[in-house]
């Protein structure tokens, strides 16, 4: 997602995430949790002596796991993923695109 700037759980060839899981192998009953954020808050344009420079106000992990966890809690169908009794397993993965976005994932068996 973050390489190609796009955002979805069905993947730029068509495939679901229980697609994609079986062919890794992984038979289980599949949730997934996808979020998507910028690494910072806010930023600021500098003009100083004929240069521009932008500062950032970044988050760190703590902040942006934080974040992540407290949208999906919101979300009812987020949530209900997320704390079904039928998944025990779960992996997590975090990306950083060019455009300084951050895709987060969370695959749940």
């Amino acid at each position: 997602m973050a390489e190609h700037d796009f955002f979805d759980h069905i993947n730029l060839r068509g495939e679901r995430p229980h697609h994609r899981a079986r062919q890794e192998g992984i038979t289980c009953g599949l949730g997934e949790n996808l979020y998507q954020t910028y690494q910072y808050d806010s930023y600021q344009t500098i003009y100083s002596a004929g240069q521009i420079t932008v500062k950032y106000d970044w988050k760190d992990e703590r902040r942006l796991a934080y974040d992540t966890v407290d949208a999906w809690l919101k979300s009812p169908t987020h949530r209900a993923t997320l704390l079904s009794p039928s998944f025990t397993l779960q992996g997590i993965g975090v990306a950083l695109s060019p455009s300084l976005k951050v895709f987060i994932t969370q695959n749940l068996c």
